[in-house]
């Protein structure tokens, strides 16, 4: 539970700021009219990995880093923008100091459908990508 949820997000913000994407926030005129409310649309398609959560996966990172608690691996058990986000902000708090490596473990109902699992690496000396 947080106690101090303003505190919290402006945290957040400091922490990630100037590391991610400021994104628009748009309107549609056509739709507004056609459902008859004022929608705002918050571009996150924009965002370095494509998705918000390149916010939370790199605000948890460069928070656990502050703490000393970087883990050695971080792990997505995903096949989408969650893992994308997750590599991404590993390679961030590398940059910043200490490394933290990504491992992608995808769902086996993504195996069925073809896709293969992989394990991604950074912060070595050469970033690897191997097919488990």
């Amino acid at each position: 539970r947080l106690t101090r949820p303003l505190e919290t997000l402006t945290d957040a913000s400091a922490r990630i700021g100037g590391k991610v994407l400021r994104t628009p926030v748009a309107a549609s005129r056509t739709l507004d009219g056609f459902l008859g409310h004022h929608l705002l649309f918050k571009c996150e398609n924009l965002q370095r990995v494509g998705a918000f959560k390149a916010r939370g996966a790199l605000n948890t990172l460069l928070w656990m880093q502050e703490q000393g608690r970087l883990p050695q691996r971080a792990i997505a058990y995903s096949s989408g923008n969650h893992a994308q986000a997750v590599a991404w902000a590993a390679a961030q708090a590398c940059s910043s100091g200490t490394c933290a490596r990504f491992t992608l473990a995808r769902a086996r109902s993504n195996s069925s459908n073809g896709a293969s699992s992989a394990a991604h690496s950074f912060g070595e000396p050469a970033q690897t990508a191997r097919r488990a």
